[in-house]
């Protein structure tokens, strides 16, 4: 280069090219054969294309935001006194957050180096794992779920069903390393944070929980998954206030969700809103008229308020809907306290203990 050239000398003109190309006439089966293969490469752009987006509509919308949290206290009558001492023994059934919100625009790490068939591939293994994890397959949600990670190792979708798989088996450990690695990737994923949060609140971590809970809240303010974990977390916690604000919005954005209304009556219970308390109770007796949880939760917003008669009525309904084992179980709670003294009461626990008649024996010979 000539360091001393001058910058505005006009360059030298080009040359004209010529204005007649040499045409080339493909055969017409030539022409035929080309056209098919553009067909062809069109057609498998837009299945790949479709393939994506039904993906993503999938995840939004279905088995992909299965929050281990939500299960809580979905079982039977779910007093506080349970649910403490279900904190105490460190023996939590899986939580409420998992979600694998599938966005190749965000935090899909590796993607651009992926061919599309590859990813599409890897998206059907992880289908398949989450339809495993739906119905608690947990040894094929794993092994399906690995598939998809042998195929895609940062894909934070298949991360995060993986940790959710951990923390159902307990592996709270593994399940903390894998999520953790998967936040790293996508730190604004209010998923990975609820399913982290899940895996600090199983091994009693509640401080490291509620971090991650409320960062995930300022990510997602309308998270259901988000308000009703803050709420059952401030329900272990003993922080009633707090839970029933959060479970007050989770129950206006899903109404019909049976276990956030029946927790924010606990809530509201704890708090002394027995009113309110009942009236989620009803609602839950009147839709399942068979289930025996509602039925003892009534019968100790009664024995709250020191109303006897009630209580003992909802307790009788409540103890002919499950099994005696459970409903003396039930019955022992603190919260029947003020009742142990009523004859009525104690005749109701003694009910459930009647000897069974063994079957005669062998008549003895003379």
């Amino acid at each position: 280069m000539d360091e001393h050239r001058d910058i505005y000398t006009k360059p030298e003109p080009r040359a004209e090219e010529p204005k007649n190309l040499p045409a080339y006439d493909l055969a017409p089966e030539d022409a035929r054969a080309h056209g098919r293969k553009r067909s062809i490469y069109s057609i498998s752009i837009m299945v790949v294309l479709l393939s994506l987006a039904a993906f993503y509509f999938y995840s939004q919308e279905s088995g992909f935001d299965t929050n281990p949290l939500a299960e809580l206290l979905r079982g039977p009558a779910r007093s506080t006194g349970q649910v403490a001492r279900a904190a105490s023994t460190n023996r939590l059934p899986p939580l409420a957050g998992l979600g694998a919100e599938f966005d190749l625009e965000s935090g899909q790490s590796g993607a651009a180096n992926i061919a599309p068939q590859k990813m599409a591939e890897a998206m059907g293994y992880l289908r398949i794992a989450n339809q495993h994890l739906m119905q608690r397959d947990l040894d094929g949600a794993e092994n399906n779920v690995k598939l998809a990670l042998d195929i895609w190792p940062d894909m934070n979708a298949a991360n995060r069903l993986l940790g959710v798989v951990y923390i159902y088996r307990g592996q709270h450990d593994q399940a903390i390393l894998i999520l953790e690695r998967a936040l790293q990737t996508d730190p604004f994923s209010a998923e990975t944070l609820n399913n982290l949060a899940t895996a600090y609140l199983q091994k009693g971590q509640m401080d490291k929980a509620e971090d991650l809970l409320l960062t995930s809240m300022q990510i997602r303010a309308d998270s259901l998954t988000t308000h009703v974990n803050l709420g059952l977390l401030y329900i272990l916690w003993a922080r009633y206030n707090q839970a029933v604000e959060y479970l007050e919005t989770a129950l206006q954005l899903m109404p019909e969700q049976v276990s956030v209304r029946n927790n924010l009556g606990v809530s509201l219970m704890r708090v002394g809103r027995f009113a309110e308390a009942r009236k989620h109770f009803q609602n839950l007796v009147d839709r399942e008229p068979t289930r025996a949880a509602p039925y003892f939760n009534m019968a100790i917003a009664y024995a709250l308020e020191q109303n006897h008669t009630e209580a003992l009525n909802w307790a009788r309904q409540a103890v002919q809907r499950c099994s005696p084992q459970d409903a003396q179980r039930h019955l022992m709670d603190s919260d029947f306290d003020g009742l142990r003294g009523q004859p009525e009461f104690q005749n109701l626990v003694r009910s459930l203990s009647q000897p069974i008649a063994l079957p005669p024996g062998p008549t003895p010979r003379p």
